[in-house]
């Protein structure tokens, strides 16, 4: 499990690189191009993905509860901007103020490494409109679908197994197109201990 934590610290759950060699639609690349920010109150998704981690504390042994909290609550976090870019060759993603990541479609980038240099497989799946990122290692998986509306929003759903994990975790996040593709805004990470 720590190496499938230290991964997604790493990548915040954002990037991959795809199977699938069918271009993604213009309409897809469409919707995902641009700056998205949180559309919920903070206080409210704080909430839900503290919800989150201790339902997947609760079925443990009182003994063992913090020190698994203190392993899943890392990677049960949020991002309160995503800056996305999709072609037809390469996915971009960065999250909040981390340094952007971009994968290649076809492939050709192969595998990514994790914080302790172990390969991560990862995948792209694309959707007419949602996107789908998936990291694998021999520990556990993340998925992550962004889902984008007709009305310039994107709903993001986070899931997580472990075998380490009595049941999958899983979030969903609202989030809205900025208004102005150069406006900067004051990112900030929901964790402050992530850069």
């Amino acid at each position: 499990m720590k190496r499938c934590l230290a991964l997604f610290v790493l990548l915040g759950g954002s990037v991959a690189l795809a199977e699938d060699r069918t271009p993604p639609s213009a309409e897809l690349q469409s919707r995902m191009n641009g700056r998205f920010l949180l559309a919920e109150p903070r206080p409210v998704v704080e909430t839900r993905l503290a919800s989150v981690v201790e339902s997947a504390v609760a079925p443990m042994s009182f003994m063992i509860r913090p020190i698994a909290r203190s392993r899943i609550s890392p990677i049960v976090y949020f991002c309160a901007e995503y800056a996305l870019s999709l072609d037809a060759s390469e996915v971009n993603v960065r999250c909040d103020t981390r340094p952007a990541v971009q994968r290649k479609l076809d492939g050709s980038d192969g595998p990514l490494r994790g914080l302790d240099g172990e390969p991560v497989q990862v995948k792209v799946e694309l959707e007419p409109a949602a996107v789908s990122l998936r990291f694998a290692t021999p520990n556990g998986e993340r998925s992550t679908t962004y889902r984008f509306d007709d009305k310039d929003g994107m709903e993001i759903t986070a899931r997580i197994t472990s075998s380490q994990m009595a049941a999958p975790l899983e979030w969903k996040i609202r989030y809205r197109r900025a208004s102005q593709p150069n406006a900067t805004s004051t990112p900030a990470s929901a964790r402050p201990d992530v850069p």
